[in-house]
């Protein structure tokens, strides 16, 4: 488990029709989701959108992560669709993980 608290979008794109959903900008309030944890309710953000924020980052290690996580447990695909942007979508279409079972 990883806790940060992102305080600012610094003017990053984020939309759900085109620039991505990320994790520090305003459409992401409304895919969070909050689960217990140690008798606290935390807001977590769904993995569909903490990959478009790591393709962004270009940090490799947690894409290919991810994406083992969705090999093995699925992944919600319509959110997906809505979290990665355009640009993201071709470096995935171009990934060789990515090609095998996203998009």
């Amino acid at each position: 488990m990883e806790v940060v608290h992102i305080s600012d979008s610094a003017g990053i794109p984020d939309s759900e029709d085109g620039a991505g959903i990320w994790e520090g900008g305003q459409a992401i309030w409304n895919y969070a989701r909050r689960l217990p944890f140690e008798g606290y309710t935390v807001p977590v953000v769904p993995l569909e959108i903490q990959l478009e924020s790591n393709i962004r980052r270009n940090r490799t290690e947690r894409v290919e992560a991810i994406l083992r996580v969705f090999k093995d447990r699925g992944y919600n695909e319509t959110l997906l669709q809505k979290a990665l942007s355009n640009d993201s979508r071709r470096i995935m279409e171009a990934s060789e993980n990515g090609r095998n079972f996203i998009l």
